[in-house]
């Protein structure tokens, strides 16, 4: 990986990640003080500006001080937050659960899911997930002013990341007032007040830019996928209302078919990853149903404790606010509390005779609409 640096050859294939490639190599021969006033004084990339400045630290380190700036370096810099993100992990588990039961449950989730799949890649996404995990272990926390500046802090942070994200901290931020002062309702439009005002001081000036740019990927998302003569086409097209219906149900099934990247590798590298959609695919299909079937048909939801039902609302407005575009490395921030739930109601709440045969029940619908592909395919 160190000596093979055509993209054509190597790399997944994807824009993002040259593109970042890209921005290590030029602002690398720049010192830390120019890299720092250009991403957020200046703000010449308008967004992206906090990963862009990591990766470019990295560059500049290994330009500086090491052999070189290549790509098994910057891939690090991603595994190095995967593997924070599973300490975090276990920390949040190991409120509900004993150790061992805990350790368990990270691991699957830590190998088992799409983390596992975007924790080595050169993109922003597993840094992304790595905040998120530290501001829910927050929120689970008693209210203190040492939570409020954590968490103010981590929704700056992720505002460099990720526009779309850091606004969604706020709301994180939000629930957390709520929680501590939900016996003094006035407290929370104020609390929005000074959120909003604090807001529109400090990024007001790039609201107007990032969102014009969120709008023209939104554009060319909806073109590409219209283009296509997928599933994903026939949902763009359908009335507004069935087709949020349906788009949710297709998330469920991300990636279908899973074996196409695996079918599409061009090396070996590409090969390996591929395996891992096959594998997360399911494990999602199999977290997703039963979590459905036990809190809804069930009727769990409410045998769940204050905090993980919050939690767990909060993550489905999140995950509803991105079906227009049901990319799971987008969505990847809500897996860890629908896991945590899928994990708590099959713990404490079902009997283990009953999780054996839910499992059947949706292997049997899973391995059902992989042959119905197949027959429609061939």
């Amino acid at each position: 990986m160190d000596t093979v640096v055509n993209w054509n050859d190597f790399a997944i294939g994807w824009k993002d990640e040259y593109k970042f490639w890209s921005f290590t190599q030029e602002g690398s021969v720049n010192d830390i003080g120019s890299l720092f006033y250009d991403c957020f004084i200046r703000r010449i990339h308008i967004t992206d500006e906090g990963y862009l400045f990591y990766i470019s630290i990295i560059s500049y380190i290994a330009n500086n001080f090491f052999d070189g700036n290549h790509l098994l370096l910057q891939f690090l810099g991603s595994g190095l937050f995967g593997c924070l993100a599973s300490v975090v992990l276990f920390k949040i588990y190991s409120r509900y659960f004993n150790a061992k039961e805990a350790y368990t449950n990270t691991w699957i989730l830590s190998f088992c899911s799409v983390v596992f799949f975007y924790s080595f890649q050169f993109l922003r996404d597993i840094h992304i997930y790595f905040f998120y995990l530290v501001a829910f272990n927050i929120l689970l926390d008693r209210f203190s002013v040492k939570g409020v500046v954590f968490l103010i802090l981590l929704t700056i942070i992720v505002f460099q990341l990720r526009f779309a994200n850091g606004l969604f901290c706020l709301v994180l931020l939000a629930y957390y007032f709520y929680k501590q002062f939900r016996k003094y309702k006035w407290l929370l439009p104020v609390f929005i007040i000074i959120v909003i005002s604090v807001f529109l001081k400090y990024f007001g000036e790039d609201y107007y830019a990032v969102v014009q740019a969120m709008n023209r990927y939104m554009e060319f998302t909806e073109e590409a996928i219209g283009s296509e003569q997928g599933l994903s086409a026939v949902i763009v097209r359908l009335p507004s209302g069935i087709k949020e219906s349906v788009s949710f149900l297709n998330f469920m099934l991300q990636p279908f078919p899973s074996w196409n990247g695996l079918l599409e590798s061009i090396n070996i590298f590409d090969g390996i990853i591929g395996i891992l959609p096959m594998i997360y695919q399911l494990f999602w299909f199999f977290v997703f149903a039963l979590t459905v079937k036990w809190l809804v048909f069930d009727k769990k939801f409410k045998e769940l404790p204050l905090d993980m039902r919050w939690l767990l609302i909060i993550v489905f407005i999140f995950i509803c606010l991105n079906l227009s575009n049901p990319n799971q490395r987008r969505i990847m921030c809500a897996y860890p509390i629908v896991f945590l739930v899928y994990a708590y109601v099959k713990e404490y709440c079902i009997p283990a005779k009953v999780v054996r045969s839910n499992k059947i029940v949706v292997f049997v619908c899973w391995l059902s609409m992989v042959l119905l592909y197949l027959c429609f395919k061939f």
